[in-house]
């Protein structure tokens, strides 16, 4: 039995997307832009080494700025990237802007770097909506409409994720 599951988990395992590596340059969409009001509460309801963290790492100074974005990709076919980065000053951003981001290390920690805006040709949002076909499939944590096929560029470059289609943190080629 015990074999099983962990036939089961590295089975799992092998089928998620790989994170990225430090330094890789992966695209995302900003959710939303930090503000510094919820920085502070959020803040003094952390434990001290916390609070030392967020200093230290430059993250804090960039929400106070204005830089400090969470931003939003699919990894793979319903797996949703969603992290923090900081953007360069003077950048303009907003909710739906479409990015490049240099990924982060946690050891030394560097925070997640926003690049520049995403400029392709085809993609101008974050998220498309898809037409249903109109029969659901039923698996235990929910119930998700089949969907109309994909056109070659938008497998390219979404991945569908709960009824929409997410920018792919890495296009596929």
């Amino acid at each position: 039995m015990r074999a099983a599951g962990l036939a089961l988990a590295a089975m799992l395992a092998a089928c998620a997307a790989p994170r990225p590596q430090p330094g890789e340059e992966i695209r995302a969409e900003v959710l939303r832009i930090h503000r510094a009001a919820d920085l502070e509460r959020d803040a003094a309801a952390s434990p001290p080494a916390e609070r030392a963290h967020l200093e230290s790492s430059g993250f804090a100074d960039a929400v106070r700025e204005g830089r400090a974005v969470r931003v939003r990709c699919a990894a793979g076919r319903d797996e949703v990237l969603i992290t923090d980065a900081i953007a360069p000053p003077g950048m303009a951003l907003a909710p739906s802007t479409l990015v490049r981001l240099a990924w982060g290390s946690e050891v030394p920690p560097v925070p997640n770097r926003v690049l520049g805006p995403l400029d392709h040709p085809r993609i101008r949002q974050g998220t498309l909506g898809r037409p249903h076909i109109g029969t659901f499939q039923l698996v235990p944590w929910s119930a998700t409409p089949v969907l109309a096929p994909l056109e070659p560029w938008q497998e390219a470059e979404y991945a569908p994720v709960r009824g929409y289609l997410l920018l792919r943190c890495r296009p596929r080629s």
